[in-house]
């Protein structure tokens, strides 16, 4: 008890990032509210939809999101294309009404009549935009938005995934393979190793953006993560993280195995 106890008090700092408290109804707002969404949709299911493996789920999504009364809309693996109606997303969400929009144009899709990226999607006008591609449908995205009287930045993003898988080191747990489990150990720890120097040169990119945008600025995205990462430390030094301002609970984002994670 005292060992776990002490453990507890020394992870203080970290206690905000980890859990909130959120007691009754919010308080009305004094200003006027801007809703916004971040949602990494993972092509919206589109490529179950294409082979006829529950093609249900591709509607159903599309249905929720267009049904959200939000001002902005931020994706990460949007996908859209042109030519088979059902996956035309971008012209969809147009008529549910969101006009202006921007995307993320990488080297392997730079057509937005068929593509898998970023997006900002708005009810208000775009003035300007910006990207920057990482690799493949990773990167970082932002538009300047004027939302009635004001002008905001808004930042989308999808920092690089470390692709850590575990199953090997299960396997070789089952099996007593001392051997195999610490190729395993190996694997995992280069790639979490490549992972952080990654997050770090992204990072570099995504604090230059907030340090000089002349307008007052909102980042969302998948971070591709954790709360105790050196991205979120380095964002949440700059910016009110809105987890931690307003959120209740844990806040799962990440609904894959382990499931017990908030990565966005």
């Amino acid at each position: 008890i005292a060992l776990s106890g002490a453990a507890l008090l020394l992870s203080f700092p970290f206690w905000s990032r980890t859990f909130q408290f959120s007691w009754g109804a919010p308080p009305a707002p004094e200003k006027q509210e801007l809703t916004v969404l971040s949602y990494n949709v993972m092509s919206f299911d589109a490529y179950n939809f294409i082979q006829n493996i529950h093609p249900e789920n591709n509607q159903a999504m599309l249905e929720w999101v267009k049904g959200l009364d939000t001002d902005i809309q931020c994706y990460q693996e949007f996908y859209n294309s042109d030519t088979r109606p059902h996956l035309n997303t971008l012209k969809q969400l147009k008529k549910a009404g969101y006009p202006y929009y921007t995307v993320l144009h990488p080297d392997i899709a730079p057509r937005e009549q068929h593509c898998m990226v970023l997006a900002i999607l708005s009810k208000y006008p775009i003035i300007d935009r910006g990207e920057v591609e990482l690799d493949d449908q990773n990167g970082l995205l932002f538009a300047d938005i004027v939302v009635r009287k004001d002008t905001i930045r808004v930042i989308n993003l999808h920092l690089r995934s470390m692709i850590v898988r575990f199953g090997g080191l299960k396997e070789a747990y089952l099996d007593k393979d001392y051997k195999q489990g610490k190729k395993e150990a190996k694997k995992v720890t280069q790639r979490l190793k490549m992972g952080f120097i990654h997050h770090s040169e992204e990072a570099d990119v995504l604090l230059e953006w907030i340090r000089k945008s002349p307008h007052p600025v909102l980042v969302c995205g998948d971070f591709n993560e954790i709360p105790y990462g050196y991205v979120y430390g380095e964002v949440r030094s700059m910016l009110a993280n809105a987890f931690e301002e307003k959120g209740h609970g844990f806040g799962f984002s990440y609904r894959n195995t382990p499931r017990f994670i908030r990565i966005d």
